[in-house]
C-alpha cells in the first residue's frame, strides 16, 4: 500500500513537472512569435525610410494621445496611410512594453 502511494506521488511529480515544462517551453514559443511579428512590423515602419526629416516638403507631424495621457508624436510623408501609423503605435506599445524607449 505504501509503495503504491509512493509510486501514485512520484507519478503526480512527474506530471506536474511536465506540465511546467510544457508551460515554459509554451511562453517560450509565445515571445519568439511576437518578436517576429514586432520584427515584421518594424521593417515597414522603417522600409518607408523612417521618419521624415523636419521642414521636408509632403511630410506632417502627427500627435497621438493615449489613454494615459501620454502624448507620443513622428512627422509622417503625405503618402502615408493610417496602416503605417497603426504600424507606429505597435511598435511603440511594442517597445513600451519590453522596457526599450523609442524615439519619437
Amino acid at each position: 500500500m505504501d509503495r503504491r502511494r509512493e509510486k501514485e506521488k512520484e507519478e503526480q511529480e512527474r506530471f506536474k513537472e511536465e506540465a511546467v515544462e510544457m508551460v515554459r517551453l509554451e511562453k517560450m514559443r509565445f515571445e519568439d512569435e511576437k518578436t517576429s511579428k514586432f520584427d515584421e512590423v518594424r521593417k515597414l515602419l522603417e522600409g518607408n525610410g523612417g521618419e521624415v526629416k523636419i521642414g521636408k516638403d509632403g511630410s506632417a507631424r502627427m500627435k497621438f494621445m493615449l489613454p494615459s495621457g501620454q502624448r507620443i508624436e513622428r512627422r509622417f510623408r503625405e503618402m502615408d496611410d493610417i496602416g503605417l501609423f497603426r504600424v507606429f503605435l505597435i511598435t511603440h506599445f511594442y517597445e513600451k512594453d519590453s522596457g526599450d524607449n523609442i524615439q519619437s
